[in-house]
């Protein structure tokens, strides 16, 4: 089934499989890519960034939705840096300003991963915590006092 998939260049993580066989995947072949959730990041210019316009975005998606899809997230690193310098200079961005993408790719990253976050809160420190998606309270708390 594996081979057959393989052969036809389709993404393994689309595959019907039991438990079995995914952990049977997961000791011989460690490394497939492909059995992996995918998130692509596609790094603009600032211009086209800020023109919401790329002319290859439309020929970038196409190919990730025939090899197996997941979330496209178009960004300018260079917008990025100038934001965060922005930021730390005390500098509001105007209401209008196109939005960071960072807090977008953190969202997608949990999401693709099947994770969720809780916090804590003490006297000294807040901290963040990261768990599998549909664990009990039990289990949660079990990552937080394996510490």
């Amino acid at each position: 089934k594996l081979q057959d998939m393989l052969g036809k260049n389709l993404p393994v993580k689309d595959g019907d499989w039991s438990t079995a066989e995914v952990e049977l995947i997961k000791d011989k072949l460690p490394g497939l890519v492909t059995t992996k959730p995918q998130v692509y990041l596609v790094n603009l210019t600032k211009d086209d960034y800020i023109r919401k316009r790329n002319k290859f975005l439309p020929k970038i998606l196409q190919w990730i939705n025939e090899h197996g899809g997941g979330p496209m997230i178009p960004l300018s690193v260079e917008f990025e840096e100038e934001l965060v310098a922005a930021q730390k200079a005390g500098v509001t961005p105007e209401a209008d300003a196109p939005k960071a993408q960072i807090p977008r790719i953190i969202t997608e990253g949990f999401k693709a991963l099947d994770l969720i976050y809780f916090f804590t809160a003490g006297d000294k420190e807040v901290r963040c915590w990261t768990i599998p998606k549909g664990w009990a309270a039990p289990q949660a708390a079990g990552t937080i006092h394996k510490i």
